[in-house]
């Protein structure tokens, strides 16, 4: 078994790029600490209309 911690478990150090005009800074990603969205943003987008057009019909059908 090697001894590899978990990036999480890392010391800060080995996670921040060093630059001498602005100090420590982070990688975008592990500011981020996310990936981007891709089509998540499209299946959030088409299920958040589905759900109102679905409420908009139920509130229609129930006022008959």
């Amino acid at each position: 078994m090697s001894n590899k911690t978990a990036p999480e478990f890392e010391s800060p150090d080995d996670r921040l790029e060093q630059r001498p005009d602005h100090g420590a800074i982070m990688n975008e990603n592990r500011a981020r600490q996310a990936v981007p969205l891709g089509r998540m943003r499209y299946v959030l987008a088409i299920s958040l209309a589905l759900v109102i057009v679905g409420f908009a019909a139920l509130y229609i059908l129930m006022r008959f």
